[in-house]
């Protein structure tokens, strides 16, 4: 056990010492930061990032891939936390996840313009799938907003 300790100790202390570099921001990072400045830009509030919400966006966005669908259900499969729930869908044709285009396309259909603007939201997560859709190379997003 006291070698355990001093390994650990070690590995920690040598993590101390060797700087590291921040990891890239990730697509859905940037997809949310991305909302929060046309929130913002529209004077509302940001919105804040759910663990939750992301792992229900990355798990439908998923099952959209693999089924070859895409579609809205007629209720959002979201944690039961969430008294009410959001949903923004884009796909797009190739494999670069393209986070700002996604974003420009919502704020350029009324509705997904609508869900991203609403002053009801105070969660979101993003969640996205690539792979083969319809035959073709393809990245779907998925963008879950909440309200407690």
């Amino acid at each position: 056990m006291r070698r355990l300790r001093r390994v650990l100790a070690g590995c920690l202390l040598a993590g101390a010492i060797v700087p590291s570099t921040a990891p890239a921001a990730s697509p859905e990072g940037t997809v949310v930061r991305a909302i929060n400045k046309i929130r913002v830009a529209h004077g509302l509030g940001p919105l804040k990032r759910s663990r939750s919400l992301h792992q229900s966006s990355s798990r439908y966005a998923r099952f959209l891939m693999v089924r070859n669908v895409f579609a809205h259900r007629s209720r959002i499969a979201v944690a039961s936390r969430f008294e009410w729930a959001g949903e923004n869908l884009e796909l797009h044709w190739g494999w670069r996840p393209r986070p700002r285009y996604t974003v420009s396309r919502w704020m350029g259909s009324p509705g997904h313009r609508a869900v991203i603007l609403s002053d009801e939201w105070r969660w979101v997560g993003v969640g996205s799938s690539r792979g083969r859709f319809n035959a073709n190379t393809a990245t779907i997003w998925v963008a879950h907003f909440g309200k407690l």
